[in-house]
């Protein structure tokens, strides 16, 4: 996987997309068509890092505070397959996310004495460690301009677009740099101060960028698999908990049950089991 790395930017995500669709201008576009690295015909996947964001963005709009000491990391990968089959592609994020983490964890922090930390997956796109987060994913799916499908007319595989799945991992810095914690939507903490031990933002970046890319080529075959969906019944958080759900229809109040089978969230409400799709799990 091709990486680009800066030292600050605004977003991964929008240098990410600029960079694969080839719309930031001459000094950051790709090449019109990279050879494939497999030679299968399509775009290769690509990440982009920074040191730092001054305009990091998480779900729904909101400002993602992205100081030095985080991971900020956006994996821009082609859309092979028709567009409707990524709906589901934030929960194989997630878990492959989830992954990167624990494994970073149990090298550097179990082995040289720090905490032992469970880490767990917030529905759907955030990672806690003691009900604190640590981590939040974004995707985004962007479909190639009219243009460049037809300069990709020649490939055995043109992408029909790309997903460009945004990771932001706080991982050794001071975390009143967030801001006070009242101003946030759910406490924060990052995986040095967890653990107890130094972690490095390299460490955390090369793990994620590895599990992501296995994730990506698992989802591309199975979609939303019976191994997926275990992985991340075995990690979800609040299970059996009461919590809202705030969604279009309204807020929700109800126990959290688990995923069904497309890896929506279950809340068993006074009125029965309620399907959670769209909208969002409030942590009061």
């Amino acid at each position: 996987m091709r990486r680009i790395h800066f030292e600050s930017t605004d977003s991964t995500n929008s240098r990410a997309r600029e960079l694969w669709l080839g719309s930031a201008g001459d000094a950051f576009a790709l090449p019109p068509m990279p050879p494939s690295f497999e030679g299968g015909g399509f775009y290769e996947p690509l990440l982009v890092t920074a040191a730092e964001q001054t305009s990091g963005r998480g779900r729904h709009g909101r400002a993602w505070h992205s100081p030095r000491g985080g991971a900020w990391m956006s994996v821009a990968w082609p859309m092979v397959r028709e567009p409707a089959w990524y709906a589901g592609v934030s929960l194989a994020a997630a878990a492959a996310v989830h992954r990167g983490v624990v494994d970073v964890i149990k090298k550097r922090a179990t082995s040289n004495g720090g905490v032992p930390v469970a880490v767990h997956i917030k529905w759907p796109n955030d990672l806690l460690i003691n009900d604190r987060k640590v981590a939040g994913i974004l995707c985004e799916q962007f479909a190639m301009p009219r243009d460049r499908q037809q300069n990709a007319s020649q490939a055995e595989a043109a992408p029909n677009g790309v997903i460009i799945v945004g990771v932001g991992v706080n991982v050794s810095f001071d975390i009143e740099r967030l801001g006070p914690q009242a101003d946030l939507r759910h406490p924060a903490t990052t995986l040095s101060a967890a653990t107890g031990v130094e972690i490095e933002v390299e460490q955390v970046v090369d793990s994620i960028a590895d599990r992501l890319s296995k994730a990506m080529e698992d989802f591309e075959n199975e979609g939303v698999s019976e191994s997926l969906l275990l992985y991340l019944r075995e990690h979800l958080a609040y299970v059996g908990e009461r919590k809202t759900w705030s969604s279009p229809r309204g807020a929700i109040s109800g126990h959290i049950l688990g995923l069904d089978e497309r890896g929506r969230l279950l809340l068993q409400t006074a009125h029965g089991v309620t399907t959670c799709d769209a909208g969002e799990l409030q942590t009061i």
